[in-house]
């Protein structure tokens, strides 16, 4: 009987092409309300027809393929500190590339005043860098004078929320790991976790903490960990999902059975709408057999920096050309944002590469 061990080569899969493909469907996902306006977020297809939004199944599997590789990370690492050099090598530097370029070079460009006047007002750009960048605070998406009269207003960044959380799931799993995992005969500690933070989860996308949410945001509107932890508890989950098939690669089935229950769970949860809390089920296992595909070729990972200039190259292609037409306008974001991400890719591989070798 086939597992996902036996299925998945470190060397030849599919994991880079997934994430890849993710990333171009986050330009679709994000198509409709950077067109139309913010109220429009669930209007492509794959929202409407299969009652979950394709933004949050793509920001899961995202999450489910870090935990899968994230855990051989931190056990590969010969100390804690080793293990975060690495994590803010891989996020920091193409974060910063995009945050200079953006701030300085196309800032100027199309922020109103523009020019010097907009280079002169530093308190305003660098508030955006620095709230990014410093992912304890509050995320800042927008600059004064930049895309205020677009359908979506102000907005540079905005799928750049994933990336704080991504650094909380980072520093999570090394107490997990330590006290859950490593150097243990058996992972029932980590199961126990792993349940219950599925039960929390689950109770939370219901709704029943909203209530709790709206109290906290009363007591300190900049609780703003609490106020997230909605999303947070919802990544983690997927990322600790991704974690638990590597546990288990050795003991978890790959046959055509298996496969089928988790379509016809699709399938259920579109007729009965129901997709929004099914996929805690099923996009891990699918998430992890997809990216165990052997392929004949591989591809740079190039997905990251895609995913970090998508949102702003989407705005950039409305404020310059704000009667394209809808299809265009994804079309060519896509080859658009490819460019960008492969350019942001190329630029900071050799600061990666050089900082590695130190």
């Amino acid at each position: 009987m086939k597992t996902i061990k036996t299925i998945y080569d470190s060397k030849k899969n599919s994991f880079a092409l997934l994430e890849f493909l993710l990333a171009i469907l986050i330009i679709y996902f994000h198509a409709y309300p950077l067109y139309y306006g913010p109220s429009t977020t669930n209007s492509d297809l794959f929202s409407r027809y299969f009652s979950v939004q394709l933004g949050n199944v793509v920001v899961a599997m995202f999450f489910v393929i870090s935990g899968f590789f994230i855990i051989d990370s931190l056990n590969r690492s010969k100390s804690i500190g080793e293990y975060l050099k690495k994590r803010i090598k891989k996020i920091y530097p193409p974060l910063i590339f995009f945050f200079l370029v953006f701030s300085l070079i196309i800032g100027p460009l199309v922020a109103d005043p523009g020019g010097t006047k907009y280079l002169l007002q530093t308190s305003n750009y660098m508030n955006y860098i620095t709230s990014n960048l410093l992912f304890f605070q509050n995320n800042s998406y927008s600059i004064v004078g930049i895309f205020e009269k677009l359908p979506y207003p102000l907005a540079i960044s905005g799928s750049l929320w994933t990336i704080k959380h991504t650094i909380y799931t980072y520093l999570c799993i090394i107490p997990i790991n330590k006290y859950l995992i490593k150097d243990k005969k058996n992972n029932y500690g980590f199961c126990i976790f792993y349940l219950i933070l599925f039960i929390i989860a689950l109770i939370s996308e219901f709704g029943v903490l909203d209530k709790f949410y709206g109290t906290v945001a009363t007591w300190n509107p900049n609780l703003s960990l609490f106020i997230e932890f909605k999303s947070f508890v919802k990544l983690l989950y997927f990322f600790c999902s991704g974690i638990l098939i590597n546990l288990f690669k050795d003991k978890i089935k790959v046959n055509l059975f298996t496969v089928s229950i988790f379509i016809i769970i699709f399938i259920l949860g579109t007729v009965f709408k129901k997709n929004t809390y099914l996929i805690y089920l099923f996009i891990p296992y699918l998430t992890i057999l997809l990216g165990s595909i052997k392929l004949p070729f591989s591809i740079k990972p190039y997905s990251y920096h895609i995913y970090i200039w998508g949102f702003a190259v989407q705005q950039l292609i409305i404020f310059y050309k704000p009667n394209i037409l809808l299809i265009n306008y994804i079309v060519l974001g896509v080859v658009i944002y490819i460019i960008f991400g492969l350019v942001s890719y190329y630029c900071t591989e050799n600061i990666i590469y050089n900082w590695r070798k130190k």
